[in-house]
């Protein structure tokens, strides 16, 4: 039954329309998506990126994300996200400020996944709504504002110990932030080279392949490196190339503090932006920080020690003497 539902939905994504006049949809998330990675299980915080880690059947996963964006001269607050996820269920809730048009625009999104599998494979589905809402001319957006749709598949596959690979469809996205949205393809592939943590290396290739173009003229490829520097503390490092008519080169430096039971992660993205232009003469600026903050119920390799246990057992139901 699980089987056909998954053909069913995988249909009806592909019929989706081809392209769509709007950009409601494709605001490009600068804090986490630019470390997220469609084969690598990141916990709580990747299953809106791929919602087949759904079904790797995590407990209980929370995560609050920040993003602090440099704005000329002034930081705000730009984006908020709440992430929950336990089982094979997750749910977010995202509320995102755009500045682009010189008025403050809003889009709050509201996430619900759903996956099923094991280790080895899972698949997962994500259906999301959209509210916007905006003080500047309406046609910056080219849509009315209100509630939108928007949904993902993805599948992940794991066939030995040290490798993954993904494949996602999600409708209404795009490249770049000032593309027109369609269905958009990625291929991710995990590769940790010597079987453990100490190197992760990652990547993802994307098309959006729009009405009366080529398959792969509109692409993107993002590659990522992490690294262990000690138990608990992670060093990485990655790289976006979006490939349209404004083609931007994004970096992203940061790294991650596990705790026995909860993270902290931090990176700083860096673009060539000047008032939205992407020309090579402008040196890379940083566009922000990102600040994660991550609870999770299953125990975590860190430096920290936790505190000495003999025994610990877990009573419930009614005790007769």
């Amino acid at each position: 039954m699980k089987a056909k539902f998954s053909a069913l939905v995988f249909f009806l994504l592909l019929l989706h329309p081809a392209i769509s006049r709007s950009q409601d949809f494709n605001l490009f998330n600068p804090s986490n998506e630019l470390y997220l990675f469609s084969a690598h299980d990141e916990g709580a915080n990747a299953f809106r990126y791929n919602p087949a880690v759904l079904g790797l059947g995590h407990r209980l996963n929370m995560t609050l994300n920040l993003f602090l964006e440099n704005f000329r001269g002034k930081v705000y607050l730009d984006e908020t996200e709440l992430m929950l996820n336990s089982g094979s269920f997750g749910i977010s809730y995202r509320q995102f400020n755009d500045r682009a048009s010189l008025e403050l625009n809003t889009v709050q999104q509201l996430s619900l996944g759903l996956g099923f599998g094991n280790k080895s494979f899972s698949a997962g589905m994500l259906a999301e709504a959209l509210w916007l809402s905006y003080d500047g001319p309406k046609e910056y957006f080219n849509t009315d504002e209100g509630m939108k749709f928007k949904f993902t598949l993805g599948f992940l596959i794991r066939p030995a110990d040290f490798i993954s690979t993904a494949l996602t469809i999600k409708t209404h996205e795009s490249i770049g932030t000032y593309q027109n949205v369609a269905n958009k393809y990625t291929l991710g592939l995990a590769v940790r080279p010597i079987r453990n943590d100490l190197i992760t290396l990652m990547s993802d290739f994307s098309i959006v392949p729009y009405y009366g173009t080529g398959i792969f003229d509109y692409n993107s490829i993002k590659a990522g490196l992490e690294v262990r520097l000690t138990k608990g503390l992670y060093l990485n490092g990655n790289y976006c190339l979006m490939n349209t008519p404004e083609a931007q080169n994004l970096y992203s430096l940061g790294l991650r503090f596990d705790f026995p039971n909860s993270s902290v992660r931090y990176s700083n993205p860096l673009s060539r932006v000047n008032n939205g232009n992407y020309d090579e003469s402008y040196p890379y600026k940083s566009m922000g920080n990102h600040i994660s903050f991550s609870f999770s119920s299953e125990k975590r390799n860190s430096i920290v020690p936790e505190k000495k246990k003999i025994i610990e057992i877990t009573l419930s139901g009614s005790l007769q003497d």
